[in-house]
């Protein structure tokens, strides 16, 4: 009987023991997770401060950019206005100058000095619209004479008035009336609207020109595709065509 219960005893404490020793690992192992992830949380924070750092040094280096355009620009102006002083000697165009053409890609001013900035493009043969012309008196443009003109605009109508040299022009002429690119069409004239060339020995859907003018784009097989105010490209035969009168 004592046999039995020391046995039952021994048992006891092994099982207990072992049960202990078995605890033991899965706390170490979850102690170990729990570090393990701690260290990772911690890693994150340092890393996460790290990139507040930096872009805090960014956005630093953001307004100092933007400072220093602002500091640049202001440098410009004051450049162009100090070429600008001196005045305008307003000499008034000639009726052969009322329109002109810029025969190579070119632009406007805001201000009749060469550092004033541009503020839209002129592309090659264009014709444009002369609405004054003044003669520069200042230590830079002593002399130079510029046109203040309107250039034609088939979308927004912003920036299409300013100033030109007159020596950047040539006059509108027989000679180049037909390369120009701005031109209108014959009322009634049967036209399509579409950016690729049309199947004109197919089906086609015809609308009737009404008071129409845009840039030439293209010459194709006797038509001519124009770009057109709201986006529209249409196309048109080209002896349908009319260029600006000569002055």
């Amino acid at each position: 009987m004592k046999k039995i219960k020391i046995l039952s005893i021994v048992v006891v404490l092994s099982l207990s023991l072992f049960g202990c020793s078995e605890d033991t690992d899965i706390k170490e192992e979850y102690n170990k997770k729990i570090s393990d992830l701690e260290d990772k949380n911690k890693e994150l924070m340092d890393r996460n401060r790290e990139i507040e750092e930096a872009n805090e040094t960014l956005l630093k280096n953001i307004d100092l950019l933007e400072d220093n355009i602002e500091n640049l620009q202001l440098e410009i102006e004051e450049t162009a206005y100090s070429q600008f002083r001196g005045g305008l000697l307003y000499v008034g165009y000639e009726d052969n100058e009322l329109l002109r053409v810029v025969d190579h890609q070119g632009s406007i001013k805001a201000l009749p000095v060469e550092y004033a900035e541009d503020i839209n493009v002129i592309e090659a043969n264009t014709l444009i619209q002369v609405l004054d012309k003044v003669e520069v008196h200042t230590d830079s443009e002593l002399g130079n004479e510029w046109y203040y003109v309107a250039i034609p605009v088939y979308d927004t109508p912003m920036d299409y008035k300013g100033w030109i040299r007159v020596s950047e022009t040539i006059p509108y002429s027989k000679e180049n009336q037909k390369q120009i690119t701005n031109v209108s069409i014959t009322n009634g004239e049967k036209i399509v609207e579409s950016y690729e060339f049309p199947n004109f020995e197919g089906e086609v859907n015809y609308e009737i020109a009404d008071n129409i003018s845009g840039k030439i784009e293209e010459f194709r097989n006797g038509y001519v595709r124009l770009s057109c105010v709201g986006g529209r490209a249409i196309w048109v035969k080209e002896d349908s065509l009319i260029y600006p009168e000569l002055p």
